[in-house]
Order: structure tokens, then C-alpha cells, then sequence
């Protein structure tokens, strides 16, 4: 169901990207564009990652956006859906399994460890530099203190891990849990992330269509294939967009 709030937002959206409403016939959302060439606009490029939403449009043209969460997807789609526009690859499932056993999946990550001691080097020089005899000190200082408020938030938001059970998948980081029940997911995708450094994500579509963003830097991307198959055995419409041969999407190394 539409607000006066998300059709505000969304004819906005619409506008600024010169397409109108009775021109979509159909979209994708959380999944890789792969462009077809007589199909989509000039200059059209491959598009991964998060919040990636597809427009199929009347003529056989396409149109792909990348959507940040501050961007607010989930109006988007509750706008499309509520003008009777098809979701094309969402695919309701049913619950397969009687029982999932818990499972964690998490491993040490080399990333981590070095955004650890870049916020720790920064933390010492902030405080190193108020020591100084200099008129000038506080320049620094509150340089190096950004640059570890900066590393520490990646620490807080850039390497999560998860864990499933029989009723939630469970998602934790540096000083967080948080849990989604089942029966309130209805799509999750895992894909690369389009930050190198920070290799691969996990999207998540709620039944009310708010959408999540976690970037799953502790969790094996050749386990992503295996979570993907558990989720879909409860019920939801899982997909694993990437290679997990890959470290990230640009790699040649399999």
C-alpha cells in the first residue's frame, strides 16, 4: 500500500530520470544489470552490487539505477507495486524443511584487522598531537581524530557475519545483533560489493518492502551459494549474484 509520502517521492524519483509511470511495464530490483544493447539506453553500463533497480519500458527499453538506502527504495517499490507494475524477479516461496539447525558463518577477515590498526594509529596520533607545544596542534589532531571516527565506523558497519536458525537469520557486528524473523523476509540477494575493499554484501527486502544493507565482510563468499540455498528452504525468494571463484566483481583470478 502506497503513502501520499512515497507517490510524492517516487513521481520525484521519476521525473528527474525523464521516464513516466505509463511507460514501465515491468522492474527488477537486487539484481545484477546485464544490458542488452538494442534493449537499454546509450551508454548503459554493467551495474552489481547494492539497490540495483531495472525498468523494462514500452518500445523493449531498459533503464538501470543504482539506489543507495538513503535513497529510499523501498517507496520506489512500494509506488510501482501499488500502480499494479510486476515485480519480475521476486518469486514467492513456500517453507520446505520442518527444522533448520543453527549455523554461524563467520571467519577472521585480514580487512578487519587492518582498519583496526588504522583506527588505533589515528587515535594515538590525535592524542599525540594535543602534546605538542605548538599553537597549531589542534589541526592535526582533529585530523587524525576524523580519519579514526572514520575507520571506526567501518569497523561498526563493513564486517558483519550471520547466523541462521530455525525461526531468524541473525545478523552481527562490532557492538550490534540484529535479527530478522523469517516470516518477515520475503527476498535476500548477496552480490559484490562496488567498494573493492569491502568485497561482498547482503541485501534484504522485508514484507513491508523496507529495505537493508549489510556489508558480510566476516562470511566466506563461497559459503553465500549454501545460505542462499537454507533461506529458500524457509520460505524466501534467496538469490547469490555472484562468482564466488571471484574476491571481487573486476577479478580474472579463478
Amino acid at each position: 500500500m502506497k503513502s501520499i509520502q512515497d507517490q510524492k517521492y517516487s513521481e520525484q524519483f521519476f521525473q528527474n530520470k525523464g521516464i513516466k509511470l505509463h511507460e514501465i511495464t515491468e522492474f527488477c530490483f537486487m539484481k545484477p544489470y546485464q544490458p542488452a544493447r538494442y534493449k537499454s539506453h546509450i551508454g548503459t553500463k554493467v551495474k552489481y552490487g547494492a539497490g540495483i533497480l531495472t525498468l523494462y519500458l514500452r518500445g523493449n527499453h531498459e533503464n538501470a539505477f543504482s539506489l543507495k538506502p538513503s535513497q529510499h527504495p523501498e517507496r520506489i517499490i512500494r509506488y510501482l507495486l501499488a500502480n499494479g507494475i510486476s515485480f519480475k524477479n521476486y518469486h514467492p516461496g513456500k517453507r520446505t524443511i520442518e527444522s533448520l539447525p543453527e549455523k554461524t558463518y563467520n571467519r577472521a577477515s585480514l580487512y578487519m584487522f587492518y582498519f583496526f590498526v588504522l583506527f588505533l594509529t589515528f587515535i594515538i596520533l590525535a592524542f599525540w598531537s594535543l602534546t605538542l607545544a605548538s599553537e597549531w596542534k589542534f589541526i592535526p589532531g582533529l585530523l587524525s581524530f576524523s580519519a579514526a571516527l572514520y575507520f571506526l565506523n567501518m569497523l561498526l558497519t563493513r564486517f558483519c557475519y550471520l547466523s541462521t536458525s530455525d525461526k531468524e537469520l541473525t545478523i552481527f557486528s562490532v557492538g550490534r545483533v540484529i535479527s530478522h524473523p523469517y516470516e518477515d523476509i520475503i527476498k535476500v540477494n548477496f552480490d559484490f560489493a562496488r567498494e573493492q575493499n569491502f568485497t561482498h554484501i547482503m541485501e534484504l527486502l522485508d514484507k513491508n518492502y523496507n529495505y537493508r544493507l549489510y556489508y558480510i565482510g566476516r562470511v566466506s563468499r563461497k559459503e553465500l551459494d549454501e545460505i542462499a540455498v537454507s533461506l529458500q528452504n524457509v520460505g524466501i525468494d534467496a538469490t547469490c549474484s555472484l562468482d564466488r571463484e571471484k574476491r571481487f566483481y573486476q577479478d580474472s583470478i579463478h
